[in-house]
């Protein structure tokens, strides 16, 4: 009884041994990858009781995880720039404000009275006082740079008190806005730089 339960157990064993080696296992010898696909490859083989089983090779799918979008910082120049242009225009008016308006300068001479603003075709005058009886010049501009030929615009003499004065007609050919006035005392470095409003 002993002798046939071996028998059966080889038996069943060497049955056992042929089915595994006609056995094969058919595998796609490659595979489609994708765009988030990437294929590896992978063999191996064995020897059991004379026979080789070799395992066909089998394709492994990893996924790839696409790329992390990154956040790119944007700067916001625009803004920058416009203030700054702003600024470089407010200067530039200031400046040209600046420009426009005739320095009030006084070295020994002081003005009493002028007539200012005056409208083009009326009379203008002014007063100083100054070195009693000494002489006095007047320049009137028409423009930045033209001085004005006007009657009245000649030099004169200061009285005993040092005042002196003078009277002219603006003209049509002024222009408008702060007029420069330059008065000397001759003979001296004394002068005195005002304006007068044209409109």
């Amino acid at each position: 009884m002993n002798r046939l339960k071996i028998y059966t157990a080889v038996i069943l064993a060497l049955s056992a041994a042929f089915s595994l080696a006609a056995c094969k296992k058919d595998v796609p010898d490659t595979a489609t990858t994708t765009a988030e696909q990437v294929s590896t490859t992978q063999s191996n083989g064995y020897v059991y009781n004379d026979a080789v089983f070799t395992m066909e090779p089998v394709t492994e799918y990893v996924h790839v995880a696409p790329p992390v979008p990154t956040r790119h910082k944007i700067e916001k120049t625009e803004k920058a720039e416009t203030a700054e242009a702003v600024t470089s225009s407010a200067e530039s008016t200031s400046e040209k404000k600046q420009s426009d308006k005739v320095e009030e300068i006084a070295n020994g001479i002081n003005i009493l009275s002028k007539t200012s603003p005056v409208l083009r075709g009326n009379n203008a005058s002014i007063v100083i006082t100054g070195t009693p009886d000494a002489s006095y010049t007047i320049e009137f501009y028409e423009t930045e740079t033209k001085k004005a030929a006007y009657s009245g615009l000649e030099s004169v003499k200061a009285d005993h008190s040092g005042i002196a004065s003078w009277s002219f007609t603006i003209e049509e050919g002024c222009e408008t806005g702060e007029r420069k006035v330059i008065i000397r005392e001759k003979n001296t470095d004394k002068f005195i730089q005002t304006s007068i409003t044209v409109a």
